[in-house]
């Protein structure tokens, strides 16, 4: 628990926690930025001045420098800990974030945007439901399941609670800043709820915040990821590029290179590590070299559209004698896909992956791979039959989602596999198994095995990967002028950002359910 000596605002304290959050050695991570400036109370009149509207989330107009400071502040606060709590998701742990159910810290982008790449849950507590005799709700987002059964809205009547917003006690100052801290029962019922998370032991011992970074894995020697050393070729090779790597070592000394990048990196700096003179050096000794491996000078130009020296890459490739194999593997992976039929799950991953990597110099393309990847997600269905006389014993294997949850006597049905249908009847839930009509005959039912190692692509993907395939194939580094394919006329197209197009599905789930709330859940 970090205490007020830990202030997120310092580098020196926020830096070595993301390193820790990082390092999967953080089981779950919980955060509760100061509300102060998001609070809804301050736009209640009379009240303490607002510095921020749902509308002016980055500070009202006119504000005061100090004031403005004050709004910087709360907002990278909360940048932070949204960060701390990405982090510590990304690498395996779990997360929850606390703030009254109507705060405007739902309304920032960060906020929004961690509780869509969790697909967490947002769960209402209400002070009374937790002994509290006050009006007051708090919002929790998690990504861990079992903190759904925290989510309690208040039943009363409006009107029933003592209000806090906008009054004042018998100090003087305002009665909200008094609920800040949970109630007893609440805290409680968090820790039990988050428990199972821990493992437990007789002698528990407390410990300090400069302890943890202990936990942080060093790196070993040998330990992947790791680099490539130049300094010689691998095993078994004939090093071609000796008297490259002689003179850029040379040339790299004399530049005090290795003491310049580590004063480079201390002082954050933003500017380029060598001058366009030196980096002139380095290509003078590149081309030295290809030209007498060649006999072409070499050409340094960065086509239009393009953020690499592709000509002098190609020449270096020739050089070498290691020529760039990607289309050909990227044609043998492709050609398959557009068989008709079933195709092998390991097939369009690798394809993907290939298709992923090839993108990244032109990723309005990338789109197109949507398709692809939700064809993965959705595997064909198979046939099974169960008796008649075993048709009513089918629910209880089954869960909500119709997925099984174990196997149905006298079948083979894998567990895990989701039922679709039966007798051409589709079955959304688990009442529609009354709809299918029984006989003597087997009940032949159609089952989504998700392990299955086959996929069947949609008319969609087939088309797509058609048009990447003129693309990529015929002309692998698009000018941005040349004519495109019909399907790629940009009369056709919507405006959508990748980050967006890949990001538009989210389960982001309200708890209660009805639940009433001044802002709408990220989609």
């Amino acid at each position: 628990m970090l205490a007020s000596e830990h202030d997120l605002l310092d580098d020196s304290v926020f830096e070595p926690l993301l390193r820790l959050s990082f390092s999967g050695a953080v089981t779950s991570a919980h955060a509760s930025p100061p509300c102060r400036e998001y609070s809804r109370c301050k736009l209640i009149r009379p009240g303490p001045k607002p510095l921020r509207t749902p509308e002016h989330l980055a500070g009202v107009p006119g504000l005061s420098s100090s004031e403005q400071e004050r709004v910087d502040a709360s907002r990278t606060l909360m940048e932070r800990a949204v960060e701390l709590l990405h982090a510590t998701y990304k690498a395996g742990g779990h997360f929850s974030l606390e703030n009254p159910a109507n705060s405007m810290l739902w309304l920032e982008e960060a906020v929004r945007i961690l509780l869509q790449k969790a697909n967490a849950d947002v769960l209402v507590v209400a002070a009374c439901a937790y002994g509290w005799d006050i009006s007051k709700r708090w919002a929790f987002a998690t990504s861990f399941r079992d903190m759904q059964r925290l989510a309690k809205d208040c039943s009363h009547a409006e009107g029933s609670h003592r209000p806090v917003a906008g009054v004042r006690d018998e100090s003087g100052g305002y009665a909200s800043q008094q609920t800040s801290e949970f109630p007893a029962k609440l805290a409680e019922a968090y820790v039990s709820a988050a428990l199972p998370l821990f493992s437990t032991c007789e002698n528990p011992l407390d410990v300090q915040l400069s302890q943890l970074y202990q936990l942080i894995p060093a790196k070993g020697r040998f330990d992947m990821p790791f680099a490539h050393d130049w300094s010689f070729p691998p095993n078994g090779t004939v090093d071609r590029l000796q008297q490259v790597r002689h003179a850029l070592t040379q040339k790299l000394f004399e530049l005090k290179a290795p003491i310049r990048l580590r004063e480079h990196v201390l002082a954050k700096s933003d500017s380029p590590l060598f001058s366009e003179g030196e980096i002139e050096s380095f290509r003078a000794i590149f081309s030295e070299f290809l030209v007498a491996t060649t006999g072409r000078p070499v050409d340094w130009s960065v086509q239009p559209f393009q953020p690499y020296t592709l000509n002098a890459l190609q020449q270096l490739s020739e050089a070498l004698e290691d020529p760039d194999d990607t289309l050909e593997k990227l044609r043998g992976l492709l050609n398959p896909l557009l068989v008709a039929g079933r195709v092998e799950l390991k097939l369009i991953q690798q394809a993907l992956g290939l298709l992923q990597w090839i993108t990244q110099l032109h990723k309005e393309l990338r789109p197109w791979l949507s398709s692809l990847y939700e064809d993965i997600s959705r595997p064909p269905g198979t046939s099974f039959s169960i008796e008649p006389s075993r048709w009513g014993s089918l629910a209880p294997c089954l869960s909500d989602a119709m997925v099984f949850i174990s196997t149905p006597a006298g079948t083979a049905i894998p567990v895990g596999s989701k039922l679709l249908s039966a007798r051409h009847i589709e079955l959304w839930k688990k009442s529609d198994l009354a709809k299918v009509p029984l006989t003597s005959k087997r009940v032949w039912m159609r089952i989504a095995d998700p392990q299955s190692r086959f996929r069947r692509l949609s008319v969609l993907s087939r088309r797509a990967y058609e048009n990447l395939r003129t693309i990529v194939l015929r002309q692998f580094w698009w000018d941005g002028v040349s004519p495109l394919p019909a399907p790629w006329n940009p009369d056709f197209r919507y405006r959508f950002t990748v980050a967006d197009f890949f990001d538009l599905r989210h389960d982001v789930r309200l708890f209660p359910a009805d639940a009433k709330l001044l802002w709408k859940l990220p989609r």
